[in-house]
């Protein structure tokens, strides 16, 4: 199965949260009961270092396959926009997802840019 592929747009000093719902190939829920997940993004596939990382956590009930990635308010205000050369748009990161199956099988769920929102208003 490969990876999907979703560019994200994290608005920098806000909450950013992705709700998925993973089903099977007959469109039903998958329980994710027991299962883990990470992800990270980077400044490129080969950085040493992520710029940020994400929380994965899989709601109750876990029998309606849902997964939720989020980054809290002060990770997004963490991560740095270049505003010289990005002054026309937002900064370009990529990230992806990888979830472990309560039986140990791991897969890379999505992927794809995360695009960053620089903030104007500090609170």
């Amino acid at each position: 199965m490969a990876a999907g592929r979703y560019n994200i747009l994290i608005e920098q000093g806000a909450t950013f949260n992705l709700q998925l719902f993973l089903k099977d190939a007959n469109g039903d829920p998958i329980d994710v009961a027991g299962w883990t997940g990470c992800g990270q993004i980077r400044r490129t596939h080969n950085d040493n270092s992520p710029v940020q990382e994400f929380t994965v956590t899989f709601p109750l009930p876990t029998t309606d396959g849902q997964v939720l990635i989020a980054l809290t308010p002060s990770q997004t205000q963490g991560i740095a926009v270049d505003r010289q050369s990005n002054a026309t748009g937002p900064q370009i990161y990529y990230y992806d997802i990888f979830l472990t199956r309560a039986d140990g099988f791991v897969f890379r769920l999505i992927e794809g840019e995360a695009k960053v929102s620089p903030s104007i208003t500090r609170c």
